[in-house]
């Protein structure tokens, strides 16, 4: 048996990682960090020559004679199908699951293309450095299976660590934040992640974006400088700075889609900054799913977030 893991991440300032806005204002950029949440793929030989996908989070199970007889017709498992077919294996049983809640904004999908890339690699004796798994992640993802979203995803988890992005010309330019470990671990005792059920699809979030971007080239913009004082704040230890510069992200990301928060939403975070929270955002498309705050009292926010149906998740930051 063959199996590979891959971490998924959170996001705590981004700007135009997607095409649609890349062409719009030249270039984007966001800092994320990979959590140790992972998504799993394991790869088993069988005798049969059959092809055999089960997903154990959704209990979605398929199997196929041949490649050729591959269909789409299940969405949960398309994107396994995908990467099968570009490798063309045949006689496996894949298997995948994850840690992370589904529609949680944390990069899911993008990690278990990774997980199960990773997988057919050791399972074909094949040797690819991160930043090729996570171009042709991407290119599965996005290009075959159409699923809307942007770069940052499959590089967070291909790569792994606390990282600052640059996004331009359909190229990414990582840059890993010179954290000392005391200091990464003082960020993470002072984040708190929760999870609340998704309203909104991600898809749906995206279709929204596109369709007003030409509107919001200013917020874009302001968003754009915002990450880079993120970046900056990380770097030079001002984690109050940080904490009220994730909080400008989440106001200005509000404005590229109405779809983005609901009245759910805005009850959590408001209670959450009532409670003295300096900052947050929720993650991924938003509509719901995760949410980090940076607070030095997370027990007072979440006594304020649970009646609202707040979760929470720990975590730590990994590689």
């Amino acid at each position: 048996m063959i199996a590979e893991k891959s971490p998924v991440r959170i996001t705590f300032g981004s700007c135009g990682d997607t095409d649609y806005y890349m062409n719009l204002i030249g270039w984007g950029n966001t800092v994320n960090a990979a959590v140790n949440m992972f998504s799993y793929c394991s790869i088993d030989e069988r005798t049969d020559g059959k092809i055999v996908i089960k997903s154990m989070e959704t209990g979605d199970e398929i199997a196929f004679d041949a490649l050729e007889d591959m269909n789409f017709d299940v969405r949960e498992l398309n994107l396994t199908k995908v990467i099968i077919k570009h490798y063309g294996n045949t006689g496996i049983e894949v298997k995948t699951w994850t840690d992370a809640p589904l529609e949680s904004g944390l990069g899911g999908s993008a990690a278990h293309a990774i997980a199960v890339i990773k997988a057919f690699n050791k399972f074909n004796d094949i040797i690819m450095p991160p930043t090729q798994v996570a171009r042709l992640a991407y290119h599965l993802e996005r290009n075959v299976c159409g699923v809307a979203g942007g770069y940052q995803d499959q590089w967070a988890s291909a790569i792994g660590g606390l990282n600052y992005m640059k996004f331009a010309n359909r190229r990414v330019e990582t840059k890993r934040l010179n954290l000392s470990q005391a200091d990464l671990k003082s960020l993470e005792d002072k984040l708190l992640l929760v999870y609340i059920k998704r309203e909104t699809k991600g898809k749906d979030i995206h279709k929204e974006q596109k369709e007003k971007k030409s509107e919001v080239i200013d917020v874009l913009i302001d968003r754009r400088g915002n990450v880079e004082k993120i970046r900056a704040s990380l770097e030079e230890g001002r984690f109050e700075d940080f904490g009220r510069l994730m909080h400008k992200d989440w106001i200005l990301k509000k404005n590229l889609a109405t779809s983005i928060s609901n009245a759910r939403v805005e009850d959590v975070y408001s209670a959450a900054m009532d409670a003295g929270a300096l900052g947050g955002r929720f993650l991924g498309a938003g509509g719901g799913g995760c949410a980090v705050f940076f607070s030095k009292n997370q027990e007072k926010i979440m006594d304020a977030i649970a009646p609202f149906g707040a979760k929470r998740i720990n975590f730590s930051f990994v590689g």
